[in-house]
């Protein structure tokens, strides 16, 4: 665990030099960090091990993913790299687009580049969900697009990029009406809404068709009668998060974005449906995993409620510093870090 705890100081240290002297190569080295701790991780994680087997298979046109990445993995393959290399490239991706979401944000960069770090379903699943976290990455970055003067062009090639990483991300080509509707719709009337349409989607086995008739990849999602999946407790704790961002951002207390309050009223559905059924599969928590990121730019704000502003820091750089040891020492797939630098063949 020690490149880990070596990564958090490094963060710390240098998100502390930039809020003391404002220069901008502090902002971004906890990025470079993060890259370069993700690349060149060696057989760290539970699907890192899969990628590495399905790489020949893809350069042989086997097995393929999507068209982003199966050429990702064919341009590298070209030019003599291994599956060490797309991780690095995806990784900085993936770095690079996060960046420029908590950068366009205008919140407090260093809370926010901490809590992105420390809470385990947002740096950490770039482990394992690596195309879905670049697509998470691409999409959130798209959303700069949809401010007071929306640009759907350019929203909607950000989308179209990010599902040639992971087809789910075409999804969000909805949101706009989504967006349009939340303006003239009490919230509370749109989250009992959607509850209810998915509700009925998944009673009637709707997604499980679509999936397995369309993206057969992703069978896995949906489960299966013979295996019975759980739900991490830590999504509860994301829903309670998101119901009181609603509230705040409802009764004016704190002001929030809409793009930003609509996330968080999709994430508190994808989340709480399952809870509501007691059935869970997957594609509730993979899809809110395009929507809870948003959580990394909204809860610093809750700094303006607060006259203690350095006890507000405190707290949370605590809580994200235990989260991040108690993550990290409870899971046998991510604790043991080995390096792997074979770029190249």
């Amino acid at each position: 665990m020690l490149v880990y705890f070596l990564l958090l100081i490094i963060c710390i240290y240098s998100l502390l030099l930039y809020r003391r002297y404002g220069n901008n190569i502090f902002r971004v080295i906890p990025y470079f960090a993060m890259s370069f701790v993700c690349g060149f991780r060696g057989n760290v994680g539970i699907d890192t091990k899969y990628y590495i087997s399905y790489f020949s298979r893809i350069v042989s046109g086997y097995d393929s993913f999507e068209l982003g990445y199966d050429l990702l993995v064919k341009i590298v393959a070209y030019i003599g790299g291994t599956q060490q290399l797309v991780f690095l490239i995806v990784s900085a991706l993936t770095s690079y687009f996060i960046y420029k979401f908590i950068d366009d944000a205008q919140t407090e960069f260093e809370l926010s580049t901490l809590i992105y770090l420390c809470i385990g379903p947002y740096y950490f699943s770039s482990y394992n969900t690596i195309r879905e976290a670049l697509a998470v990455a691409i999409f959130l970055y798209s959303l700069r697009f949809l401010g007071e003067q929306p640009q759907y062009f350019k929203y909607i090639i950000g989308i179209v990029m990010a599902s040639m990483f992971h087809t789910s991300a075409l999804l969000w080509l909805a949101y706009p009406i989504f967006k349009v509707i939340s303006k003239r719709v009490p919230t509370y009337i749109i989250i009992i809404t959607g509850i209810v349409c998915v509700y009925l989607v998944n009673k009637y086995d709707f997604i499980k068709y679509v999936i397995l008739k369309y993206a057969g990849q992703y069978r896995n999602y949906i489960g299966s009668s013979q295996r019975v999946q759980d739900m991490d407790n830590s999504y509860v704790f994301f829903c309670l998060i998101a119901i009181i961002i609603i509230i705040f951002a409802t009764s004016r207390m704190i002001v929030i974005e809409q793009k930003y309050i609509d996330m968080t009223i999709i994430s508190t559905f994808l989340i709480a449906i399952p809870l509501i059924m007691g059935v869970y599969t997957m594609i509730f928590t993979r899809l809110a995993s395009y929507v809870t990121p948003v959580f990394v730019v909204i809860i610093p704000q809750f700094k303006r409620l607060i006259k203690q502003k350095t006890l507000f820091d405190l707290v949370i750089i605590l809580f994200c510093i235990i989260y991040y040891v108690t993550l990290l020492s409870s899971n046998d797939d991510m604790r043991n870090y080995m390096f792997s630098f074979r770029l190249f063949n």
